[in-house]
């Protein structure tokens, strides 16, 4: 699973970045599965599918929620439309846990792309779904004080790590010139 403190802070980019690196380096297959109901990104929004919203609802199959991209490897399983009053209960159920293990078992590698842990209640019980978590932190944007608060809400799970997204460095001349550039 891969989550963030706030808002904005490159979790879909990261999971889909991640998710093309597994499939492409690895050649395993691997699913980008959008658990974020509460501010869908438009750059999953590929084809007609119902997403994962449409699998629950009964709407349509997993297979058919499935979109598979350009790379063989890799497909998505976007977020869907699921109603506000929902997705609370959603988030916690026993059928959601069974659609991921089902993709689990269609796929060598499940990545979970999990709303901010600052933004709803609903981030922790999604991101226990999965195996494994990383927080992604955007440089320069995300205070100290909330990536504390966000790794003490999700130090319960196992975490990988942290992901800092959109690192910019300032590497004197000097030593960018020892640095050999590919």
């Amino acid at each position: 699973a891969l989550t963030s403190a706030i808002r904005e802070e490159g979790v879909t980019y990261i999971s889909w970045a991640l998710g093309k690196a597994l499939a492409k380096d690895l050649q395993k297959s691997v699913c980008v599965v959008e658990l974020n109901w509460w501010s869908p990104n438009k750059m999953l929004q590929f084809g007609a599918s119902t997403g994962l919203a449409g699998v629950l609802n009964g709407e349509s199959t997993l297979n058919e929620a499935i979109i598979p991209m350009n790379d063989p490897n890799l497909s998505l399983l976007p977020a869907g439309q699921m109603p506000m009053i929902d997705r609370t209960v959603m988030a916690r159920s026993q059928p959601l846990a069974e659609v991921i293990d089902q993709v689990s078992e269609q796929f060598d590698y499940v990545l979970l792309d999990v709303p901010a842990v600052r933004m709803t209640s609903d981030a922790i019980p999604l991101a226990t779904i999965g195996d494994a978590c990383s927080l992604v932190v955007r440089q320069g944007v995300t205070n100290v004080a909330d990536v504390r608060m966000a790794l003490d809400d999700i130090a319960h799970l196992s975490i990988l790590g942290v992901i800092l997204n959109q690192v910019s460095l300032s590497t004197p001349d000097y030593i960018s010139r020892l640095i050999p550039q590919a």
